[in-house]
């Protein structure tokens, strides 16, 4: 079931439905009630995804993996030309950059807000704050965000400005030794 349940959760977003309306949860529940070897293991994926936070970090991973999993497909076609292929990834940069905005962001939050309280799982909240050591910080109070929706969005753009920097990227090409 770990599998199964590791790939439903990150790669496929039509898959992830069981999650959205309970049947999973239900599911995990039943296991964790039992007395089997994964009862243990059932019953603590059953707390995580019933945090709001998970919901939360479910909807935005999916919202990026989903566009990169589109550019997956594209650039393994056996026909695609390198055209093709810097056209797919010039695609896929743009429409994750038109993501990286406050309306999009707040729409996702919203969505997984409101999935949390249809499903009476726990409220997205701020993550605890660790405080830094004083040989960093010094006397300085250390930054804590207002809100979730401030931290998350952070995070979210950070994720967003990792993949469009890779994408930038050149590609490595290796040279071959003419002999």
């Amino acid at each position: 079931m770990s599998h199964k349940v590791d790939c439903t959760l990150t790669c496929y977003p039509c898959c992830s439905q069981p999650i959205w309306d309970g049947r999973l949860l239900s599911a995990l529940e039943e296991m964790a009630a039992s007395h089997s070897e994964s009862a243990s293991r059932a019953e603590g994926l059953h707390v995580r995804l019933q945090q709001g936070n998970v919901v939360l970090g479910l909807l935005l991973a999916l919202d990026v993996i989903s566009e990169l999993e589109v550019l997956n497909k594209s650039l393994q076609k056996k026909t695609q030309t390198m055209e093709g292929m810097l056209s797919a990834v010039s695609l896929v940069q743009d429409s994750l950059k038109s993501k990286r905005n406050t309306e999009h962001f707040e729409a996702v939050f919203k969505e997984a807000d409101d999935r949390c309280g249809n499903l009476s799982l726990d409220p997205i909240v701020l993550p605890r704050t660790h405080r830094p050591p004083k040989r960093y910080s010094g006397q300085a109070p250390a930054y804590t965000p207002g809100s979730a929706v401030d931290f998350y969005r952070a995070e979210f753009y950070r994720v967003l400005d990792t993949v469009d920097t890779v994408a930038t990227r050149p590609l490595p090409i290796k040279k071959t030794r003419s002999t």
